[in-house]
């Protein structure tokens, strides 16, 4: 259910429509394969304006939790150095 409503309502209202067109990183689209996980977060990271996190529950497993933190660490430490970046934390409610 998240999964269709991210591909059929936040990608086709942030991607596509309005003057403001934004473009999303996700995992399983556009991370490359065989790259590691934090050379993928990296870059989406340093490479977008704002980051945006989509979590489904609070507890989740282990290694998206670690996931996040990762990416909320790589969050902070542009904002230190650079006071570029800006980061959203949506939370579905299943």
């Amino acid at each position: 259910a998240v999964r269709d409503w991210i591909y059929k309502e936040m990608v086709v209202r942030l991607e596509n429509r309005g003057r403001w067109r934004f473009r999303l990183c996700l995992e399983e689209r556009d991370w490359l394969p065989g790259v590691s996980c934090i050379e993928n977060l990296h870059k989406a990271v340093y490479n977008s304006r704002k980051t945006v996190f989509v979590l489904t529950s609070p507890s989740g497993c282990s290694h998206e939790s670690g996931v996040v933190r990762q990416a909320f660490l790589l969050v902070q430490q542009r904002l230190l150095d650079e006071k570029v970046d800006v980061t959203v934390l949506v939370l579905l409610d299943l």
